[in-house]
């Protein structure tokens, strides 16, 4: 199997953004984590151009799925289910480290997994345990707090975006004519 360097960057730049937005977002650090992710996601744009691969279609991809995840946060804000740490906009509107993560999520799952965009029932059976476990982390780290029941919280999360990826992903594909 050979490995391919480009990946290997966006895998960590992937997470690399992960770790910083929940990080800083645990120790009060609001607008660090969207900074380092813009950064680190122009580099990835960069290595994209360089190595003539597109770059585009992601990120239009993510700028639409920033919009549905901050969307989807701030029902989970309104209902009380779920309250953001680091959040200039208080209950009213998702934390920007979250729309970072929703930001580079997109755009890295375009460009890693471009050929594997039309398996939407794969899609949705991985985002359920994946969103989940996201979420958890985020909560164990003190970058949220869940109010409430965790078990509501997490089955509503998960099967939320069981169905919002892969329907994401059929709007994207179809506009592309996949």
């Amino acid at each position: 199997m050979i490995i391919n360097p480009v990946h290997i960057v966006h895998y960590l730049s992937y997470y690399l953004c992960w770790i910083f937005c929940i990080y800083l977002a645990s120790y009060g650090y609001p607008l660090l984590g969207l900074i380092i992710t813009v950064l680190i996601m122009g580099l990835q744009i960069i290595v994209q151009i360089l190595n003539q691969l597109p770059w585009r279609d992601a990120l239009y991809f993510s700028i639409g799925l920033t919009l549905l995840g901050a969307i989807t946060d701030a029902i989970w804000l309104y209902s009380g289910m779920i309250y953001f740490k680091a959040n200039f906009f208080g209950s009213h509107f998702p934390p920007l480290w979250m729309v970072a993560l929703w930001l580079s999520f997109g755009f890295n799952l375009v460009v890693l997994y471009g050929s594997w965009l039309t398996y939407y029932y794969l899609w949705g059976l991985v985002m359920f345990p994946s969103i989940i476990f996201a979420y958890w982390l985020g909560v164990q780290f003190g970058a949220a707090t869940l109010i409430g029941s965790e078990v509501v919280f997490y089955l509503t999360l998960g099967l939320t975006w069981s169905l919002f990826l892969p329907l994401s992903l059929y709007l994207f594909n179809y506009r592309h004519r996949k």
